[in-house]
């Protein structure tokens, strides 16, 4: 998932899709959007937890996996900007406007024949805490059949616990009109789950020993 393809890893991760209903996938992880209504817990394959609530122009998106994964190499593989291309590979161009050791701001360039423009995010990372903020700062998108996103801000939490590292996302997104349409929902629900289960997948890949084993056995892989 793309910020624009979350989750401020996001990863903002915003959700944009190239489809008309892509501007508001976009625009949470940005976007998690609801229809004024909440939905109940969910889980997903591999102990994926999630939650979407709405309220008119308001939206809130929460997820929750754990893996048994080293809490350090967790919360590197969220922040570093190669790691954010490879799980926001497809949705969107992605540029690394700016860089120091613990502040990142992150260009999403769509260019699709539904959506275009761009959305740039500051994503900071607070080591001590275990925590990435990512923000929504500047950005505009045009495009079919969705309100545009007015702020949008969310937060990764690394906890290490008993039975493994947990990874919790949270995003809270305002768009400049109400929600109304159930396929704008449906769809924004889908990528967010997709893209949550895609950074999972892939901190089991970066961060375990037998993700790390899978890539050395993979067919033309280097020795």
């Amino acid at each position: 998932m793309t910020a624009g393809d979350i989750a401020t890893l996001q990863i903002p991760f915003p959700y944009v899709g190239r489809s008309p209903h892509g501007r508001i996938a976009g625009s949470l992880i940005a976007l998690v959007a609801g229809l004024g209504i909440a939905a109940p817990t969910g889980s997903a394959d591999g102990g994926l937890e999630h939650r979407f609530d709405a309220d008119g122009r308001e939206t809130r998106f929460e997820s929750q996996f754990v893996v048994a994964a080293d809490a350090d190499c967790v919360l590197h593989t969220l922040f570093a900007f190669e790691h954010l291309e490879a799980v926001s590979s497809g949705s969107a161009t992605i540029e690394l406007v700016d860089a120091s050791e613990s502040i990142q701001t992150v260009d999403f360039i769509y260019d699709g024949l539904f959506i275009r423009g761009r959305l740039r995010y500051r994503r900071a990372l607070m080591k001590k805490r275990s925590v990435i903020q990512v923000e929504l700062i500047s950005g505009n998108i045009e495009g079919l059949l969705a309100p545009s996103v007015e702020r949008s801000s969310g937060a990764y939490e690394v906890r290490t616990t008993p039975t493994g590292t947990v990874v919790r996302y949270e995003e809270h997104a305002t768009f400049d009109e109400s929600l109304l349409n159930f396929a704008h929902t449906a769809a924004a629900r889908r990528k967010a789950i997709s893209f949550m289960a895609a950074v999972r997948e892939h901190l089991v890949a970066t961060c375990t020993a037998a993700g790390r084993e899978a890539a050395r056995s993979a067919p033309g892989s280097q020795p």
